[in-house]
This record gives structure tokens, sequence and C-alpha cells, in this order.
């Protein structure tokens, strides 16, 4: 889902009110992405037609606001069991593969295909200019890519996605936080299967307690690898989990 029209202007003795069309989870999302000192207020039905809801806040910067909000308005919210999980774009459109979705494809390796470091480039740059927009990522206390097994050449484009993050934010990369113990080949397996298939094969190695992690993959079809490890991350005491990905199929 992605943040519909929305309209932001002062509110008077409050300081901004905030009116937009889209699901009620925003509000969470945004109360998360400007805590305390910001309080705000709502939310309240809207009460133009064209809006869902009104939200009132008090002591946001605006600026990062706003810049927040356009982040929202392009970047698909996927359900999921993760606290967060977005994407940058759907995988595919109504005329082929997306311009993200192209890039992923050029960038990521395909069984014998290897991956384009020049696409995978240019991938890892469009993904910081994007995500560095959402205040709850740049404040994580830890961010890794899905680690590959076997090996994929010339990169592993989760980890080289996650490091360039990293770098560029300044969230500490957690290169030794998970481990891949098994190859694991779900993308057509039914759920059951394809949990069956992931039981076993990652591992915690590192702290996470009272901490929150920023999980990246490349390309995102039903959501169940990056489910799977939020649930193992929480089982040793992660805060909160947020998934991040380059594309998501249209299909689970």
């Amino acid at each position: 889902m992605i943040l519909g029209p929305y309209e932001l202007g002062p509110a008077p003795k409050v300081g901004l009110r905030l009116m937009f069309r889209g699901d009620s989870g925003y509000v969470q999302v945004l109360r998360e992405a400007f805590p305390s000192p910001t309080r705000w207020y709502g939310p309240y039905e809207a009460y133009e037609a064209r809006y869902d809801w009104v939200l009132y806040a008090h002591d946001v910067d605006e600026r990062s606001l706003c810049s927040f909000l356009d982040f929202t308005s392009a970047a698909p919210l996927i359900p999921t069991t993760l606290d967060e999980c977005w994407v940058l774009s759907m995988h595919m459109g109504e005329g082929g593969r997306t311009p993200v979705g192209e890039l992923v494809y050029r960038a990521k390796s395909y069984g014998e295909k290897p991956g384009d470091p020049k696409a995978a480039e240019e991938l890892c740059e469009l993904f910081v200019e994007q995500i560095r927009r959402h205040p709850t990522i740049q404040r994580a206390d830890g961010i890794l890519g899905v680690p590959a097994n076997p090996p994929k050449s010339p990169h592993n484009l989760p980890e080289l996605m996650a490091e360039r993050a990293s770098s560029v934010l300044g969230v500490p990369l957690e290169t030794r936080l998970l481990e891949k113990l098994k190859p694991t080949d779900i993308k057509n397996l039914p759920n059951e299967e394809k949990l069956a298939t992931l039981k076993g094969a990652y591992r915690v190695t590192g702290q996470v307690a009272e901490k929150t992690i920023v999980l990246v993959d490349d390309l995102i079809r039903s959501g169940s690898t990056l489910g799977y490890i939020s649930d193992l991350l929480r089982e040793r005491g992660a805060k909160r989990v947020l998934g991040l990905a380059a594309t998501k199929t249209l299909r689970d």
C-alpha cells in the first residue's frame, strides 16, 4: 500500500495538521518516525471527502516530515509480520519490469547469470537516496543484508545494499549478526513448504537484545524469508525489526 494524497499545513495552537488518504497503519509509522518531543493528536476522521484521516503534531520538524511523507507516497509499505517493511517499487508493471525492477534484474545473480556491478552500483545509489528520508531507519541500531548460501558472484546484492546504506547513514553494519547455514530455494513453493525449507536455514550469531534492526533484501516475493529472520531476531530480544527491499513481485 502507498500513502495517498495528503495535505500538510499549520494548525492553530498545535503546530501542524496532516490530512491524508490511506491505511490507518501509517499513523503508527509516523509516531515511530517522529517520537517525543513530537506530540501527535488523533487520528480523527477527515472532514473533507478526499481524505481519510486527520493528525495534529506539535514540535515536529516540518522539513523532515515533508521528506518522509514524500517517501511514503512513493515507496509501498508491504504487509508482513515485521514492524515495517518497505520497497522502492513493485518489480513488474503493465509493460513489464519497472525501472527499479530492471535494475534489480541486471544487478542480481540469477542461476548462472552473474550480477552486473554497474547496475548494482546504480541500484545502491537509488536505494540510499530513498531510505535516508526515513527517520526510524536512520536511528536503527544495526543494518544487515540477507546472507547468501552458496555465495553469489560477483556480489550478494542485499549485503551490498546494506553496506552502502550503512556507510552513508552511519547505521552500524552487522556483518556477523546472521549466518545462512544451507541453500534455500522457496520461490515456487506453497507457503507451508516455504516455512519448512527455511527452518534451520539461518542462525543469529550476535547480540540484538533491545535493538532496532534493519533487514535488507533485493526482492520480496511472499516475505517469508524476512518474516522468518525477523522471528529469529525477536526470539533473541530485538525490539523492532524493519524490512527494506528494492522491489516486490506482484504475486506472493
